[in-house]
């Protein structure tokens, strides 16, 4: 498992030693530091190699803003549906006036 992760420990405000780990991107760079909340090497080590066999390495991503933010907002988006079954149908979690708001938002605010 070698060449896919970088463990490094990191002296927390409180004084607790935490470790911390930098992923390796497709052109070689590193990306910023997450922690993994283990307070050993070894331990460490473990939870990357178990992120990595699942897939759930955090590499970085080259997708733009625009494209992520676009339909952000969106009935069919993964985020809206997550928060819409935390609701009722009387009481839906999100107000379908709400989502408009958000989508203007994004709209005129922030992808210009």
């Amino acid at each position: 498992m070698r060449g896919y992760f970088f463990i490094y420990k990191r002296t927390l405000p409180s004084g607790s030693k935490v470790f911390y780990y930098q992923a390796y991107k497709p052109d070689g760079t590193l990306t910023s530091g997450k922690s993994t909340g283990c307070k050993t090497k070894s331990a460490a080590i473990h939870y990357c190699e178990t992120l990595l066999m699942q897939g759930r390495i955090w590499t970085g991503s080259n997708i733009l803003f625009n494209t992520y933010a676009e339909h952000f907002f969106d009935l069919d988006s993964i985020w809206v549906q997550d928060k819409m079954a935390s609701g009722t149908p009387e009481h839906p979690a999100l107000s379908p006036l709400y989502l408009k708001k958000l989508q203007s938002t994004v709209r005129l605010h922030l992808l210009p």
